[in-house]
């Protein structure tokens, strides 16, 4: 193993009085500045975490299905990096809108062969289920009832039920 050198920390508050992510963050995963609750985080939610997320956590959701950028889109700091002219940087167009209605339709190994080379792999199909059933629920139209009611009843997975469970309701209470 190689040793590393670390750098030294940073030692002056570059925020001020900025709350910029404090205040955009849809499910409060700030409590307070320069604290992150990882249970609350929309990023670690979606790819992270391997269970049914709390019913007070999913509205916050909204359409994220992998991943958020919310406080680092409205971070001042971040609008004064150039973006990269790297290659392997640049977005999937593939995977750039992603079908949602698609994900319910793929089994294994379809959603491995779409996948597998992509970081969507790694919160694996069950959990890009959950994802989409919540983002599905938070549009609420009518026409995701069958898919939603279908994969309710061919899933095995406890969050992915949950989350349909929870997006059905969501969309016969509008």
């Amino acid at each position: 193993t190689a040793r590393l050198q670390y750098d030294m920390p940073i030692e002056r508050d570059h925020c001020g009085g900025c709350k910029a992510c404090l205040d955009a963050c849809p499910t409060d995963a700030f409590p307070k500045p320069f604290v992150l609750d990882a249970s609350r985080c929309i990023s670690y939610l979606t790819i992270e975490h391997r269970e049914a997320i709390k019913d007070e956590l999913k509205p916050g959701i909204g359409d994220w299905v992998f991943g958020c950028d919310i406080c680092q889109d409205v971070c001042p700091w971040n609008h004064r990096g150039a973006l990269s002219n790297e290659r392997e940087f640049e977005a999937v167009d593939q995977h750039n809108r992603l079908n949602l209605r698609s994900l319910f339709t793929m089994d294994d190994e379809q959603f491995r062969s779409a996948f597998r080379k992509t970081p969507l792999w790694r919160t694996k199909r069950d959990g890009m289920l959950r994802n989409a059933a919540i983002a599905l629920g938070n549009q609420r139209n009518r026409e995701h009832l069958p898919l939603l009611q279908s994969a309710l009843e061919q899933s095995q997975s406890e969050m992915v039920r949950d989350a349909c469970i929870w997006a059905i309701e969501q969309i016969e209470s509008e």
